[in-house]
C-alpha cells in the first residue's frame, strides 16, 4: 500500500483496541496467543509487516504532556483519565498543564515543551497564542486541521499528526435524524464562537440540514457562550424568544442539551412531544436526564486511547509516519427525541 496504515487501521480491521495493536508491533505488554493472531492476519491483509518494525532510540524523559486549552470543557475529565491509563500501560508518565491563562501558565507551557522535558506531546482543541508560538519555535507548520481535536507531537523528530472527530459525520447524523422524525422547524444551539470545533459542527450541520433540503436560511441557530448547563439554558431561552415554534432542536453539547431541557420544562415544553431533541457527546449524564439524551457519541475515551497509542508508535518505531486519524461517530437514541407529535 502507497499510504500510510495507521495503528487505527489495523484496529478496526483486526477488531481490538489501538493498544494491543501497538502491544504487539512494540512486543512490550502482555498480549493473548489469539489477539496476535487477529492483529497479524489484519496487518498482512493490509500489507503491513508486523515483524519487520525497527525500534527507534529509547525513551529520553518517559513523559508526555497532555496540553488542554480548554479546562472547562465537560468531557474534559473523561479524556483525561483515558489518555493516563493508556500511557501507563506503555510505561509512560503523563504531566498535564494548560495552554492558556497569565502569563505564568504560558511560559510554563512552552518551556516544558520546547526545552526537552518531555517526549512528546498532545494538544487537546489546539489553539491560542501559546499553541501556535510553541509550533514556530519546534518548526512544525500550523497544520490544516488547527482548533480541532487533539494534535499529537514527536517531539524529538518534531513531527506530529490529528486525531480527529469526522464532524461531518456529526452533522449526517443529527439532521438525518431530526429530518426522519418530522420535525419542520429546526433550531441549533451551537458552542462557544471562540472555538473552532463549534464552528466546524455548526457548518457540518448545516450542510446537511441542506443537503436534505431544508433551507439552509431557515435554521435558527444560537451560539451558547459555554458548553455548559447554563449556557445551554440560556441560549435555549434566546430561541424560543427568536422562534417558539421550534419543533427540532440540536445542541452541540450534552451538558448544553441537559440546561436546554430544564428552560424548556419551565416553560412548558415537553421533550419530546413538542420538540425533539438530539446532542452531542455522549457523557453518562444525558444517559440519566430525563428525558434521557439522543446524542451522537464522539467517542472521547477511544479518541484518547489512539492519540496515545498512535504517537508512541510513531515516537518509538522507526519506519512509522504520521498521518492524521479521522474517528467515526454514531448515534445513541434515547428518549428525547422519540415521539414528536407538536403542538396544536
Amino acid at each position: 500500500m502507497t499510504e500510510r496504515v495507521t495503528l487505527f487501521d489495523i484496529a478496526q480491521a483486526a477488531g481490538v483496541s489501538t493498544a494491543t495493536v501497538s502491544r504487539v508491533i512494540t512486543g512490550r505488554g502482555p498480549v493473548s496467543e489469539e489477539m496476535r493472531r487477529r492483529v497479524e492476519a489484519a496487518a498482512e491483509a493490509l500489507q503491513v509487516n508486523v515483524a519487520d518494525r525497527g525500534r527507534a532510540a529509547g525513551r529520553q524523559t518517559g513523559t508526555i504532556a497532555l496540553v488542554l486549552n480548554h479546562l472547562d470543557w465537560p468531557i474534559i475529565p473523561d479524556w483525561l483519565a483515558a489518555a493516563h491509563r493508556a500511557l501507563a500501560g506503555f510505561g509512560y508518565n503523563a504531566i498535564v498543564t494548560a495552554s492558556e491563562g497569565g502569563s505564568a501558565v504560558r511560559q510554563h507551557c512552552t518551556r516544558l515543551i520546547v526545552e526537552g522535558q518531555v517526549d512528546g506531546a498532545i494538544f487537546y482543541s489546539p489553539q491560542g497564542e501559546t499553541y501556535t508560538a510553541i509550533l514556530e519555535q519546534l518548526g512544525i507548520p500550523d497544520p490544516q486541521h488547527h482548533g480541532r481535536g487533539s494534535f499529537c507531537i514527536d517531539l524529538r523528530r518534531k513531527r506530529g499528526f490529528y486525531v480527529l472527530v469526522d464532524e461531518d459525520q456529526v452533522g449526517r447524523l443529527a439532521a438525518t435524524h431530526l429530518v426522519s422524525a418530522g420535525a419542520r422547524s429546526i433550531a441549533m444551539i451551537a458552542g462557544p464562537q471562540d472555538a473552532t470545533v463549534s464552528t466546524a459542527r455548526q457548518k457540518a450541520f448545516l450542510d446537511a440540514v441542506a443537503a436534505l433540503g431544508q433551507p439552509r436560511d431557515g435554521i435558527l441557530t444560537e451560539a451558547a457562550g459555554s458548553w455548559t448547563f447554563d449556557g445551554g439554558y440560556a441560549a435555549m431561552g434566546a430561541v424560543l424568544a427568536r422562534n417558539d415554534r421550534v419543533d427540532g432542536l440540536f445542541v452541540a453539547s450534552d451538558n448544553a442539551a441537559i440546561g436546554a431541557l430544564r428552560l424548556l420544562h419551565e416553560r412548558g415544553v415537553t421533550v419530546p412531544g413538542d420538540m425533539i431533541l438530539v446532542s452531542v457527546d455522549n457523557m453518562l449524564d444525558g444517559a440519566y436526564s430525563i428525558p434521557s439524551l439522543t446524542t451522537i457519541d464522539i467517542r472521547v475515551r477511544d479518541r484518547a486511547e489512539i492519540a496515545v497509542s498512535e504517537l508512541v508508535h510513531l515516537m518509538e518505531e522507526d519506519r512509522a509516519e504520521p498521518k492524521d486519524v479521522a474517528v467515526p461517530v454514531n448515534i445513541v437514541v434515547r428518549e428525547s427525541s422519540r415521539f414528536l407529535t407538536r403542538r396544536g
